[in-house]
């Protein structure tokens, strides 16, 4: 019975971009020194070295 409950919450299980890149922010963090902005649809993603980087999700 337990075990149907958690197939179902993987096959129903929805998300949006946005709540994606927030979910990403932490990891990316905690993986490069880096200063994180959001715009409308992107992550913005400046590295110390001064490398900067646009993270975009779009579902497809």
């Amino acid at each position: 019975m337990e075990q149907d409950r958690f197939e179902n919450a993987e096959k129903n299980f929805r998300t949006d971009e946005k709540e994606l890149l927030e979910t990403m922010k932490p990891i990316l963090s905690d993986f490069f020194v880096c200063e994180l902005s959001e715009t409308e649809n992107a992550l913005l993603m400046r590295l110390a070295n001064g490398q900067v980087f646009s993270l975009t999700l779009k579902e497809v």
